[in-house]
């Protein structure tokens, strides 16, 4: 009965990090990336898809610890970082996923409801998820997660069954497309993995079960969403000519227009407003919890997850009520945090290879050696990323300064914190 219980339970600690993880991935601008990367690359696309997600599979086993300190040391300099990077993130992107969220509703499903009223209800509907119970959310995260997959699924098949007469696969082997300029355009993929540290904060680390299990449903986060870019990726190519998938802001939409007609828009629509949501819902629970965890934590310290959600709620319909999302730059500033927020992975690299961390992961040189080299390679491919972007002007008017707050708040928390402790 007891080995029973814990298999069971092991199974929803493994779910549970699946779903979290996948949150980010989930997001319907993973999927218009994807579209876009495709337009450009073909086939080559489809090689680096896969080869991005092993180098985010060998991050993971390299340095799990490290994504995983839930601000249980208070004197992690990345912890504080990436908790920082990551509240920036989701005030960007979720002005974006929810301005798109409503406007697909008022597009696809009701043509009178005002799509800024829905995207402001949506933000109250993730805001009050924050406050049920934990268990609550992380079933709710399954199926929000769940439902973008299984669509996504039934059109890719629907696509093959009713495959078009005239497909342009064809087109896709050539490379022509491809400005070398911009050598950023390889490194493309870096962005589709982005999150899957949202899963590995969920348990204390105290809790060995559910760190492993969390830690495993990570890693499949990663093998699932490579498999299923790969997949929704082919079906792209067989639907719409390289140019059009390359210049379209909505490959998904239209895709599925052309593989089940008005039914698959109305399945793209629920998609979109779904995977907007698991992506949110994710990182606003992983902002929340971030606190949780702190040795000898009070009510107050505990309140501290709420408050931080109700700040960025307020930002974001700030944000949108300003109408940054219909600024014709939001998508560089999307990219931009989310730069940062690889940062914040090279930042973890380099504190797992600069500290005793683990002792368990750094018992051996071998193993240390392979951290260091994943995280120079990480940060060479993030200089790459800013350098060669046809945007590099305005990346780095974000980024700069961004990162120049981020870095001085991060100090003065830190030795705040070392403070505290001494008194």
């Amino acid at each position: 009965m007891g080995s029973s219980f814990k298999d069971k339970q092991s199974r929803i600690y493994f779910w549970w990090g699946v779903a979290f993880s996948a949150g980010m991935m989930a997001s319907p601008d993973t999927f218009v990336r994807t579209g876009k990367f495709l337009g450009q690359s073909g086939f080559l696309g489809l090689f680096l898809i896969i080869l991005f997600a092993v180098f985010y599979i060998l991050i993971l086993k390299t340095g799990s610890d490290q994504f995983s300190t839930n601000f249980q040391n208070h004197s992690d300099f990345a912890a504080i970082f990436a908790f920082l990077i990551k509240f920036i993130a989701l005030n960007f992107i979720a002005t974006s996923l929810l301005v798109t969220s409503g406007f697909v509703f008022n597009e696809v499903f009701l043509y009178w409801f005002p799509n800024f009223g829905f995207a402001f209800i949506l933000l109250g509907v993730l805001l009050g998820i924050q406050f049920l119970p934990q268990r609550t959310i992380r079933f709710i995260q399954i199926i929000l997660v769940f439902i973008p997959v299984t669509i996504l699924i039934i059109l890719s098949i629907a696509g093959f069954l009713n495959a078009p007469a005239q497909n342009y696969i064809s087109e896709y082997w050539a490379l022509d497309g491809v400005d070398i300029k911009h050598t950023s355009f390889f490194l493309t993929p870096l962005l589709f993995f982005i999150g899957f540290d949202l899963g590995l904060n969920l348990f204390p680390q105290k809790d060995e079960t559910g760190q492993i299990f969390s830690h495993h449903g990570a890693l499949s986060a990663i093998l699932i969403f490579a498999v299923l870019f790969s997949l929704w990726g082919f079906i792209y190519m067989y639907f719409l000519p390289k140019e059009k998938l390359f210049t379209t802001t909505i490959p998904h939409i239209i895709t599925a227009k052309e593989i089940l007609g008005t039914s698959g828009r109305y399945l793209m629509g629920l998609m979109i407003i779904s995977g907007s949501m698991a992506a949110l819902n994710a990182t606003f629970f992983y902002l929340s919890r971030c606190f949780a965890y702190q040795k000898g934590q009070t009510k107050a310290d505990h309140k501290h997850g709420k408050l931080t959600i109700i700040i960025s709620s307020m930002i974001i319909g700030i944000m949108m009520a300003a109408g940054i999302a219909g600024d014709d730059k939001i998508d560089v500033y999307v990219k931009a945090v989310l730069i940062l927020w690889l940062i914040s992975y090279g930042v973890s690299l380099l504190s797992c290879s600069s500290n005793k961390i683990s002792n368990q992961n750094f018992s051996n040189r071998s193993v240390k050696n392979k951290n260091k080299l994943l995280g120079l390679l990480l940060r060479i491919s993030i200089l790459i990323l800013i350098v060669t972007d046809e945007n590099f002007n305005l990346l780095i008017y974000f980024l700069f300064p961004a990162l120049i707050i981020i870095f001085i708040v991060s100090f003065v928390v830190l030795l705040a914190n070392k403070h505290k402790r001494n008194f």
